[in-house]
């Protein structure tokens, strides 16, 4: 049915700080993407009111999109995102806040590992240890930078089996996206952030 309109909404929420709401009647667009990769917005707001008072700016950001179904309005979450950036515009006697969010695969890139990281021949780590000693912070180049939980919906037969050993490497500054995309090549297995704020590993069918 065209008629039914699209329902919309981010929720913006800070430790210690006000959780606040914003749907349809204040969201003028949304410019969104979600790739296992990469992951970032653009929230268009109306502030001619001069209601939105709050620097957003550190925030975490939930879009939810939907539609009104015989159930009443149903929304389905997307994965995380973070507010790094925040501009008030005046245009054709309108006041707008644009935010500029990140996702987690983004956040990813910037972390960079602070030293090198080697192994011997005979390490037994397998890919799914490395892994959630990368996202986890416990791998020591990483160990700087925020925690993130790995879960793993379905395992190929090389995640947990494989070990790289001396075949696998960090160099300085090398991002933790970067080294896990060269942990995935070892396997037949897929990434994706997902709602929960999990880095989610699969093997696809």
């Amino acid at each position: 049915d065209t008629s039914i309109a699209p329902l919309y909404r981010i929720v913006l929420s800070r430790s210690g700080q006000t959780t606040v709401t914003y749907d349809e009647d204040r969201i003028i667009s949304i410019d969104h993407i979600e790739e296992p990769d990469h992951g970032e917005a653009e929230v268009v707001l109306n502030n001619s009111d001069l209601g939105i008072t709050t620097d957003f700016k550190g925030y975490q950001g939930v879009i939810s999109y939907g539609m009104t179904t015989s159930a009443g309005a149903e929304r389905s979450a997307c994965a995380p995102l973070w507010v790094f950036g925040q501009q008030n515009h005046s245009s054709q006697g309108k006041l707008t806040v644009t935010l500029s969010l990140k996702g987690l695969p983004n956040l990813l890139a910037e972390d960079k590992a602070n030293a090198q990281y080697t192994q011997e021949s005979g390490d037994t780590q397998t890919v799914k240890t490395l892994l959630s000693a990368v996202l986890g912070a416990t791998l020591a180049p990483f160990t700087h930078c925020i925690a993130y939980t790995a879960t793993y919906d379905s395992e190929d037969s090389l995640i947990d089996v494989f070990k790289p050993a001396d075949a696998f490497d960090i160099q300085l500054n090398d991002t933790r996206l970067d080294v896990i995309k060269r942990l995935l090549f070892f396997t037949l297995s897929v990434m994706r952030a997902e709602a929960d704020g999990a880095v989610h590993f699969r093997a696809p069918t």
